[in-house]
């Protein structure tokens, strides 16, 4: 349904806590690894990062986490905490060139622990500043408790920006937000409890049976027919004359 929205071109940005990479599938959310200034910034923020990727602890290298990776046998086919191989190349040219070695990097996840720095935080903290900009009209909250403090603060400062618009804010969960919750917030317009993969179900059932329903077609009121009609009939002059029985003729006739 999300893509279905962006398709549209009614979704201004998606930000997202997982880390499966399952939005960024889909051709009208993709992302960009890194996140760059440049604009136009893609449609999904992956905020807590990306668990396909591998990247340096130390530099800024970057690499999939494919088979390719863990049939490697260049530091043994079952070892998979590996150093960086563009920490390594750095080294043995610091090595011909007579210079001191440094320590090699470690290749990890892409992915954001908490109280962990961001690597495109940066980049981030600009998006949400131009989207801030842009005053979007609706936010919608799905499958968060919002425990992490920033984006606690993102959501407070979006719902402010989309209340000044007259806007909604609409919280999809399992679980009915609580009041600390609310209370930062300040209020939501629509609460819906239950599970977030039934929503564009329900969306589709109430397009389909409401929406684009087929419009009844009024019935064209008949016109009631008086229960007796005065017969007339126009006379040569144009003028309007009783039509009279011949009972009634004879006896003026004879009058």
């Amino acid at each position: 349904m999300i893509n279905s929205i962006s398709e549209q071109g009614r979704l201004q940005r998606l930000y997202t806590q997982n880390i499966d990479c399952l939005e960024i599938q889909l051709p009208y959310l993709q992302t960009e690894i890194p996140l760059t200034f440049k604009q136009p910034y893609p449609k999904t923020i992956q905020l807590h990062g990306n668990v396909n990727l591998l990247s340096c602890s130390k530099c800024s290298y970057i690499r999939e986490l494919d088979d390719d990776y863990l049939k490697s046998k260049q530091f043994g086919e079952r070892t998979l905490i590996r150093t960086c191989p563009e920490c390594e190349e750095m080294n043995q040219v610091r090595k011909i060139a007579g210079k001191r070695q440094q320590s090699s990097g470690i290749l990890r996840p892409r992915i954001v622990l908490y109280n962990e720095f961001h690597p495109d935080g940066e980049v981030i903290g600009n998006i949400t500043e131009s989207d801030l900009k842009s005053k979007p009209d609706c936010l919608i909250i799905s499958g968060t408790t919002l425990k992490i403090p920033g984006v606690r603060r993102l959501v407070k400062e979006m719902a402010k920006v989309v209340h000044s618009r007259n806007g909604y804010i609409i919280w999809v969960n399992l679980d009915e937000p609580s009041q600390t919750i609310v209370d930062y917030v300040e209020y939501f317009d629509l609460i819906v409890v239950g599970d977030c993969q039934l929503v564009p179900g329900l969306v589709s059932l109430y397009d389909l049976t409401v929406v684009n329903a087929p419009k009844k077609k009024k019935r064209a009121k008949k016109q009631a027919t008086p229960k007796s009609v005065k017969k007339s009939c126009k006379g040569e002059s144009g003028a309007t004359v009783k039509k009279e029985s011949p009972t009634t003729l004879k006896k003026k006739l004879t009058a």
